[in-house]
């Protein structure tokens, strides 16, 4: 130890005298010296003065890295300079190249992306403020905000929504209602696209790209068979107008007052008074009115009587007319000559629509008359539709529109030759989520090759089900949705784009088949639909409209689903967000809610009753043989008679909600097709019930044989014996008991 003491008091004198400045103090040296010595390890010093001296070198290196990022705060923030985007918002295609941006030049590593969150206050995620960029003042911050991503059924519509703001994609805010159905410009979003280079994205060159906005946003109201009171409509056509809407598709049917044809007009059908007060009303909005008169396909309204019954296609099936008939074509001239004047004379200058909807879908019954057997289909279909278009073009001087439907299957070559492209503009339907399912690129290009023009339509109800009472708000969103993707990518194909978005509503899926869902019910579905179709997108940001058209209070409006006011998957059907609104027809709108609640329960009793359960099945009815008990158990009296409460309570709050808003004859209608059955099953489980458990002896087994089954070849053998309470031959009963049981059998 005292050689080891000595060696280094005689180093620190040396390095003394050479007058370099002593690293560290002698007594420090000392006590290291001598806590070594007593270890025995005197290698100890220098292992250790080397490790020190590569951490530091360490330390220094990641420093002199550290600081090259740009001005990063110690927390990982950024001083001066924009973060990446949050990882959950990258598409795969994304994250290679972010990942790679991160090694790449440092001065070029990150794209900024601001989402405009709304809920909170239009800060970015993961940070407390907002962040700043000296290249950027607050417009061109303001202006880099992107709207929140529409919402989505699943990972690829998201996506999608971070291409179309990072690639090429141009749409419009289109708040501005168009004319002459060119496109209008909207408000610009400014993104931030940069220059890419090897995998680096800058952030100093931003291009402007506006939303996609149909010019004409056109609201379908499909009137057939059960008229809404002229009142009603003109309460809501200012409502259309403030949701961004420029015009209705008016489908009269037989609630149209027919006059110079009979017997078409319903008896409930519109008075003269009543149609000019509705189209004079949306006239005096500003609003283009589009009547939709069938000239081909679902004619059943008037095919259907006995007058017009020699104009069919097929005998058996009132739809479609037969093409190959002059008579036909008369009969179609003088519906639309009715319906055109009657349109004429509400405007004020008196002249025709600019447009007229010819219908011309799913004409089933093509060439199967003797007249048109020899006929290609497709050339029966392009020349009536054809003719009906010339003659609107010509006697009007409107411009016909048609269902693409029907068309596309038909080869260009025939279309071409028609000359139909120069006739008419085509209305592209789709009401599924998946549009290019339904209508795939190709074709797109063949319309394309054919039309100059084109329109679109999706739906806000009578889509999904010829039962439904309310839609489910997020399909026809998420449809909607679709289609502005799809307008903006096929819009440059057509030499004058797309004329604009019809939000169709039907009522029936058609003249024979029940109402479905009613406009009242499906009118917070077709607010959302509207605002973003005129907008061009859907987040939070249009709660406010959508609040203010609805007459809704923001106090009283909750999130069920906890994932922002724009993400309907919580809330399909709108329950939730609108059962405080006091928009017309807002309290038949929470009578959907009241009476889902009801079904469920109705269809979990009627299960359990006649399927599930095994004491008031149809044979246990029949031959009236069950347990008391058990038939207690599941058909009570005081269950029974609750639920027979709730539907009726129902009738009575549907008669009086739709009081003022359908015919008395519609509301009646729907009423016996939603809620009348209900009533009907429940009395007669109630009656079962009562039988069965009034019996107190039963026969012994086999029961009575049911006579019906020897048409199946299923018989039994005479019983050797009689058995107490039934025949031999297994017929009718003869024990007193058995008289509840023919009872029983005759209500089957």
């Amino acid at each position: 130890m005292r050689t080891i003491l000595s060696e280094d008091l005689n180093m620190q004198k040396v390095k003394t005298r050479s007058g370099r400045p002593e690293c560290w103090p002698a007594w420090t040296m000392r006590l290291a010296a001598s806590y070594a010595g007593r270890l025995g390890f005197t290698a100890w010093r220098r292992k250790s003065t080397l490790l020190a001296a590569a951490a530091a070198t360490l330390i220094f290196i990641v420093c002199l890295q550290y600081s090259s990022f740009g001005g990063l705060g110690v927390f990982g923030r950024s001083e001066g300079k924009m973060a990446p985007p949050p990882e959950d918002l990258l598409s795969p295609t994304e994250e290679p190249q972010q990942a790679a941006s991160l090694t790449a030049n440092g001065k070029q590593r990150r794209v900024q992306f601001v989402l405009n969150q709304v809920e909170t206050g239009g800060q970015p995620p993961g940070d407390g403020q907002p962040s700043k960029s000296p290249q950027l003042d607050d417009q061109q911050q303001q202006a880099l905000r992107l709207p929140e991503p529409p919402a989505r059924e699943d990972l690829e519509h998201r996506n999608l929504f971070l291409q179309q703001y990072s690639d090429e994609k141009v749409r419009g805010d289109g708040g501005n209602r168009a004319g002459g159905g060119e496109q209008q410009p909207g408000p610009t979003a400014d993104v931030a696209l940069g220059e890419e280079a090897g995998g680096a994205v800058n952030v100093a060159s931003a291009s402007k790209q506006t939303l996609y906005v149909p010019p004409h946003r056109i609201v379908h109201l499909d009137l057939k068979g059960a008229p809404p009171t002229a009142v009603f409509i003109k309460r809501i056509l200012p409502i259309l107008v403030h949701l961004g809407a420029t015009g209705i598709l008016i489908e009269w049917e037989d609630v149209f007052p027919w006059t110079t044809i009979v017997p078409l007009a319903a008896g409930n059908a519109y008075s003269r008074q009543d149609v000019a007060a509705i189209l004079s009303a949306a006239h005096g909005l500003g609003l283009e009115v589009i009547p939709l008169v069938q000239t081909f396909g679902h004619l059943e309204f008037a095919l259907k009587h006995q007058e017009w019954a020699a104009l069919r296609e097929d005998d058996r099936v009132p739809t479609a007319l037969c093409p190959s008939l002059n008579a036909s074509r008369t009969f179609v001239e003088k519906l639309l000559d009715e319906v055109v004047k009657a349109h004429s004379d509400a405007t004020p200058s008196g002249k025709p629509p600019r447009y007229i909807h010819i219908g011309c879908d799913e004409v089933f019954q093509l060439g199967e008359c003797p007249r048109c057997r020899s006929v290609p289909r497709e050339r029966l279909f392009l020349g009536h539709v054809s003719h009906v278009a010339a003659h609107v073009k010509n006697r009007y001087g409107s411009t016909p529109l048609i269902w693409d439907d029907m068309l596309r299957h038909v080869s260009p070559e025939a279309m071409k030759e028609s000359g139909l492209g120069n006739l008419v503009e085509p209305m592209v339907w789709v009401y599924a989520e998946d549009v290019y399912r339904f209508v795939p690129p190709g074709v797109w290009d063949k319309y394309a090759a054919i039309f100059p023009r084109v329109w679109a339509a999706s739906a806000f109800k009578g889509a999904f089900g010829e039962t439904v009472y309310v839609p489910n708000a997020k399909r026809h969103l998420d449809n909607n949705l679709r289609w502005l993707d799809v307008m903006a990518r096929e819009n440059s194909k057509f030499r004058g784009g797309f004329r604009g978005l019809v939000l169709t509503g039907w009522q029936r899926y058609d003249h024979f088949a029940v109402l479905c869902e009613l406009f009242p019910a499906s009118f917070p579905s077709l607010a959302l639909s509207l605002l973003a179709a005129s907008k061009g997108h859907f987040n939070a940001s249009l709660r406010k409209d959508a609040h203010a058209a609805l007459s809704c209070p923001d106090s009283g409006l909750r999130d069920p689903s906890g994932g922002g006011w724009a993400d309907l998957s919580g809330d399909p059907f709108l329950w939730d967000r609108f059962s405080r609104c006091i928009f017309p027809g807002a309290l038949f709108f929470r009578l959907t809610a009241r009476l889902q609640t009801t079904e469920r329960e109705f269809a979990a009793l009627t299960d359990a009753v006649h399927h599930r359960r095994g004491w008031m099945t149809p044979y246990n009815v029949r031959h009236n043989f069950s347990s008391p008990l058990r038939v207690e158990e599941e058909a009570g009296v005081d269950q029974l008679a609750r639920l027979q409460q709730s539907v009726e309570a129902l009738i009575r709050s549907a008669r009086d909600t739709l009081a003022d808003i359908l015919d008395p004859y519609a509301i009646a209608e729907w009423i016996e097709q939603r809620l009348h059955p209900m009533v009907v099953e429940l009395e007669s489980i109630a009656r079962d019930a009562s039988v069965l458990k009034s019996r107190r002896t039963w026969p012994a087994r086999p029961l009575p044989y049911l006579e019906d089954l020897r048409r199946f070849g299923v018989t039994v053998p005479p019983l050797p014996t009689a058995v107490a309470g039934n025949k031999v031959d297994g017929g009718e009963a003869i024990e007193e008991g058995e008289k509840g049981d023919q009872g029983a059998g005759e209500r089957q």
